[in-house]
């Protein structure tokens, strides 16, 4: 299966480009081998940033497939096409390529769009495709209050909330604990807030995986061996020296919670009291409607609502009827910040809720505690540069003084950014632009920019393949590894090039 296509270096590469048109689940029916049909194509990953600990995040995946179309197989509206019906987004996209007897995952994901250029003199599509990180940007994760929780473990529960499949996540434990913590957005919104708290990072790698490394991650293992060197072999080396990379002021807060004592948090309807939020609820007949309580701040030991105690129904809109409370039920579901309710009425008459509530225990927010870190010999070479750490989720002031003084660490000198181009002019280069993964360690050599031997960790990749498959080079951005090179108990040793970490 596949395509094989000869290098000019003589080797053959294999080419197999898979969607599946019916959404079955596998990529084994007919047409769905698209690997002959593509004239080129390109995939990225990873984040733009090119330093360590920065607040920009890894963006969506994406691979783009160019793909002949002289007889409108890709075009969706031709309604004689062998795909006609099938040409449609979400359908799932995996490319592989095989090379010296082994396979690697390139990318998977889904179909975003599909773009047919009618030309007169080639007819061609696009078929744009986006990772799985796009799925989690669409996806509700509302969880329940969760205390003494490392990001791992919440990372996980973030991912059960979006359906995400428990084989396709490779998830490191975390070195933050989280005393409180809840969630109340999209997947990737609320991963994106244990990024900022870690100072960890997120992506979706080749294979369609979900990958959380915590901040010690490039410290351990193979991330400290560089995987491969590359000594003025570079088709081109961008590089920017300049203030940008530079804080010397690092802020971070940390806001305490006193849990409040069990009482009401959220009231829709109190006939009684004369207070209603949005008039008196009526059910008809076999009728069940959902509401949603959205609480003053996240809270515990939140208790189901009990018939008359919690709720109350009425044949009369103002109580003076018949007492229907034993002829409505309430199925209870709650998060951390709210709760949804449903309530169903059993009766074979009309019936009215006259009182509806939900008891808990409540947070209050207390001021915020602010710590922070600074250096006056930066200060005075590159003028005041402050940034402040957004992680939501900071435990105590120690952690959130300990964040800054490691993050000072990293930023208050300039540092150099800058990307590599590669060209697959060799086997050996082929295969490493095949091979290298986010995270992964490279060691480089460019006498034009003085750099000797020096090692740097992979931020990004971008790839593109041309020439029906002869040509493959690539982008990748770096971040200088000896940034990353702090001490850590048991994983390093304090002396010259370390910093203090935690």
């Amino acid at each position: 299966m596949g395509v094989n296509v000869i290098l000019p270096t003589g080797t053959t590469i294999t080419y197999d480009i898979r969607v599946d048109w019916n959404n079955d689940g596998d990529f084994i029916d007919a047409n769905e081998d698209i690997s002959a049909d593509v004239k080129g194509f390109s995939w990225e990953r990873g984040k733009d940033e090119k330093l360590p600990f920065d607040l920009v995040k890894a963006n969506t995946g994406m691979c783009n497939l160019t793909v002949f179309n002289d007889n409108k197989k890709y075009t969706p509206s031709y309604s004689g096409g062998v795909l006609y019906g099938n040409l449609l987004p979400r359908r799932a996209v995996r490319v592989q390529i095989t090379m010296g007897g082994l396979t690697y995952n390139s990318f998977y994901g889904y179909i975003e769009k599909i773009i047919p250029y009618p030309r007169a003199a080639e007819r061609y599509a696009t078929i744009f495709c986006v990772d799985g990180m796009d799925y989690l940007n669409l996806q509700a994760a509302l969880c329940g209050l969760q205390e003494n929780q490392y990001t791992g473990v919440l990372i996980g529960s973030l991912l059960d909330a979006a359906a995400w499949p428990a084989a396709k996540r490779t998830i490191d434990t975390g070195i933050s604990l989280i005393t409180l913590w809840f969630s109340e957005g999209t997947a990737i919104g609320e991963i994106r807030k244990l990024e900022d708290t870690e100072l960890g990072f997120f992506y979706v790698d080749g294979s369609g995986n979900a990958i959380w490394e915590d901040r010690h991650h490039r410290l351990k293992t193979d991330h400290l061996i560089s995987q491969a060197t590359f000594a003025n072999v570079m088709a081109d080396v961008p590089y920017e020296y300049g203030a940008r990379s530079i804080y010397n002021r690092v802020k971070a807060e940390m806001i305490p919670h006193t849990l409040q004592v069990l009482a009401e948090i959220w009231q829709l309807v109190d006939v009684a009291a004369g207070e209603t939020q949005a008039g008196v609820p009526q059910l008809g007949t076999g009728e069940a409607k959902t509401f949603y309580a959205e609480y003053a701040n996240f809270a515990r030991e939140v208790v189901s609502p009990a018939a008359t105690t919690d709720y109350l129904a009425n044949t009369a809109a103002d109580g003076s009827g018949t007492n229907m409370t034993a002829s409505i039920s309430v199925a209870f579901t709650s998060y951390s910040n709210g709760a949804k309710l449903v309530v169903t009425n059993n009766a074979a008459v009309l019936v009215y809720v006259t009182f509806l509530r939900i008891r808990g225990k409540v947070y209050l927010d207390g001021e915020p505690i602010k710590a922070f870190a600074e250096d006056a010999i930066s200060q005075g070479k590159y003028q005041l540069r402050e940034v402040v750490l957004p992680g939501q989720f900071i435990s105590d002031i120690n952690e959130a003084d300990s964040l800054c003084k490691y993050a000072l660490s990293l930023r208050k000198d300039p540092q150099p950014e800058f990307e590599i181009k590669l060209i697959g002019s060799t086997d050996a280069l082929v295969t490493q632009i095949l091979a290298r993964a986010i995270s992964d360690r490279v060691t480089i050599t460019c006498d034009e920019l003085g750099i000797s031997a020096k090692d740097y960790s992979i931020n990004k990749i971008a790839v593109e393949v041309r020439d029906g498959g002869k040509s493959i080079g690539a982008t990748w951005t770096l971040a200088e590894a000896s940034y990353e090179e702090y001490w850590v108990l048991g994983t390093s040793a304090l002396g010259t090039g370390t910093k203090l970490g935690y």
